[in-house]
């Protein structure tokens, strides 16, 4: 469950595979985003910027998803299944910053932490735009 800066209450509806967005807890202007054009297969996690933009981990189709809102509109995906550069095995959430510093996306069953990335539009000039990937171990994240 995440909340944006309207306050507003977005949950990723795992089982539903939606995002479900309303402005309070009686349920008022519910909204969802996953359907018949823009799908998930086991949304697990989600984020939502200072901007408003719509960050998802779709766990069981191997990527992130990035929306500008609700509507799906500018529907952006990276991500395939594996454990390689740019690639994710269930990512199981996903977090959001300031949007000048990367996002990060923890993976189930890799034990791998990526931070990187998707739209250099909330980028500040001169910030490093390439993923980068760290092992969580015993010794913690390396």
């Amino acid at each position: 469950m995440r909340l944006d800066t309207s306050s507003r209450i977005y949950v990723a509806d795992t089982y539903n595979n939606r995002i479900v967005r309303m402005d309070d807890m009686s349920g008022t202007n519910w909204t969802v985003l996953g359907s018949t054009t823009n799908q998930f297969i086991n949304p697990y996690g989600m984020a939502v910027d200072p901007f408003g933009t719509i960050y998802v981990a779709d766990s069981r189709d191997y990527r992130i998803v990035m929306a500008d809102d609700m509507t799906g509109s500018a529907w952006t995906t990276y991500g395939t299944g594996g454990t390689g550069t740019g690639q994710f095995d269930s990512p199981a959430s996903i977090f959001a910053v300031p949007a000048t510093s990367p996002i990060g996306v923890p993976s189930f069953s890799t034990a791998k932490l990526t931070f990187g990335y998707i739209s250099d539009r909330h980028v500040q000039p001169g910030a490093e735009r390439c993923a980068r990937e760290h092992r969580i171990g015993a010794t913690g994240i390396r």
